[in-house]
């Protein structure tokens, strides 16, 4: 034990690290999208024990207990594969399917070294093995399906997050109060450190890399992460739109059907429906909920507003919410929260980033430069 010591790098990892299980282990029991969260705080967790090996190799253990060799942090593979079915998940109401496969090479890559850490003997032939084995063959390929698994998954999220976004735009209200833009975030922190790691593994292979000369590399991964960590906390504190297999039937049953020949009066139904009843007041109003009061389909629907209407479904309800919203807060003293929530708004913070996009003001300038006599 006396060559154990607790030295700055350790502190500063080990801080970050504890930071990135906490979040983790928050988003593990999220109420809110907990399948997609469930598999997001997997990868977070994954990532803070992937740094375990420089944390304690810091500390000194590697040099108190050489046996620690294989012991099974690394964790690289597991990450691809999480990262996809987390935003598959978010945008999906379906189950996994086939994409459980992408799991595989995570359940081998920990099994490998755990069958290692067990099986191989002391340090002296785990070093051997380590020479002989390990590093001319398993490590590049270690490396070569890690890069893969995240080139897939990045590429995947990328992908998606139009056709995520445009099928909320078309058929979904709750398009700004969803905020996808985490997927944004998601897609550019993982980009920034995937690039990160990428360059830390080929300097790896090709030249020696000391634990202090890999340093401020991991250091730099892990602000990344921790702030992601954060950020998903923060942002997946509700219930996302699914990508609905039902839209997909309504387009086959339209193109059985012969079209409306009035896009305009169909939108204007519609159009008149919202108004008459006020279902722009209900934070969960959904395309499909109006479709089926009008009696049509969603395809119907959202062409009748794109064609008759010159918007989207989500542009026109929040323009219906917003004036209702402007209305409260010039003839009323009901608070901001209130307003918003009364207008149909399921937060306070939608509610200003809505209001601001649409009227130029917050609702709180909104309401000083507008008070009622």
């Amino acid at each position: 034990m006396e060559n154990l010591y607790f030295n700055w790098r350790t502190a500063m990892m080990l801080v970050i690290c504890c930071i990135v299980v906490r979040y983790a282990w928050r988003l593990i029991r999220n109420g809110k999208e907990k399948r997609a969260s469930q598999w997001l705080g997997a990868f977070f967790l994954c990532c803070a024990i992937d740094v375990v090996p420089q944390i304690i190799g810091f500390a000194g253990f590697y040099a108190q207990w050489p046996g620690l060799t294989f012991f099974p942090f690394n964790t690289e593979c597991w990450l691809g594969a999480l990262l996809y079915l987390h935003s598959y998940s978010l945008m999906h109401q379906q189950p996994i399917g086939w994409r459980k496969w992408l799991l595989v090479p995570g359940v081998l890559q920990t099994t490998y070294y755990s069958w290692a850490f067990l099986f191989l003997g002391d340090y002296k032939q785990k070093w051997a093995f380590n020479d002989a084995f390990h590093e001319p063959y398993i490590l590049p390929l270690e490396t070569a399906l890690s890069v893969a698994l995240m080139l897939f998954a990045l590429v995947h999220v990328r992908r998606s997050i139009p056709v995520y976004k445009s099928h909320l735009d078309q058929f979904s209200a709750k398009v700004v109060a969803c905020d996808p833009s985490w997927l944004d975030n998601l897609f550019k922190a993982s980009v920034l450190t995937a690039s990160v790691y990428v360059v830390l593994e080929l300097t790896t292979i090709f030249s020696t890399l000391s634990y202090i000369d890999a340093f401020p590399f991991q250091i730099a991964i892990m602000l990344v992460i921790t702030w992601l960590a954060m950020d998903a906390y923060t942002r997946l504190n509700q219930n996302f739109p699914k990508l609905d297999d039902s839209t997909a039937r309504d387009e086959e049953q339209s193109s059985k059907a012969s079209p409306p020949k009035d896009w305009s009066q169909l939108g204007q139904r519609m159009a008149q429906a919202i108004d008459q009843q006020q279902l722009f007041l209900d934070p969960d109003f959904s395309l499909l909920q109006l479709a089926s009061k009008i009696g049509t389909n969603e395809v119907y629907a959202s062409k009748a507003f794109n064609n008759g209407l010159s918007c989207t479904f989500n542009e026109f309800v929040n323009q219906r919410r917003i004036e209702f919203a402007k209305i409260l807060l010039q003839e009323t003293d009901q608070s901001i929260l209130t307003a918003g929530m009364n207008s149909g708004f399921a937060a306070k913070s939608t509610f200003n980033r809505v209001f601001k996009l649409y009227v130029g003001l917050t609702p709180t300038q909104f309401r000083q430069q507008n008070l009622a006599p």
